[in-house]
């Protein structure tokens, strides 16, 4: 994977965001090039105006375009990068709960994040989607 910071603003909403991906990422399922949209301003899931890799021949969500989630300190997804920290949509189960993915699309990694009770951890809606943090049951906050 080649990795290079590139700016671009999302004319939507006028926000600037940074990607550290210099190609677009390869499509596991049909290995196309993905293509780069911008996630419209009328999605309820936090993401509004968010950069992001699609297969279009697919129709799969590759990855995100930005690094937001992506944490140093988090697990390493198979491909031995950081992973990229995520909730679930409001129509997944459990809603909002945490995951991790690799970061870049490239890999099936996966991880729930779980509590000491051994539960997936998730997130009230109205913080996720006002801060861009997580918060979990016990008020952690995850950035």
């Amino acid at each position: 994977m080649d990795y290079l910071a590139a700016q671009f603003k999302s004319m939507s909403l006028g926000q600037t965001w940074e990607t550290t991906l210099k190609i677009p990422p390869i499509c596991k399922s049909c290995a196309k090039k993905s293509s780069l949209l911008i996630v419209g301003p009328r999605n309820q899931n936090g993401n509004a105006g968010r950069p992001y890799y699609k297969c279009k021949p697919c129709d799969n969500l590759i990855t995100f375009a930005d690094d937001r989630g992506t944490k140093l300190d988090g697990p390493l997804c198979d491909c031995r990068e950081p992973s990229r920290l995520q909730l679930n949509g409001r129509d997944r189960t459990p809603a909002f709960g945490l995951h991790c993915v690799c970061k870049y699309g490239a890999c099936d990694f996966y991880r729930v994040i779980v509590g000491k009770d051994g539960k997936q951890l998730f997130t009230s809606k109205q913080y996720s989607l006002y801060f861009g943090a997580y918060r979990d049951r016990n008020r952690r906050i995850y950035h």
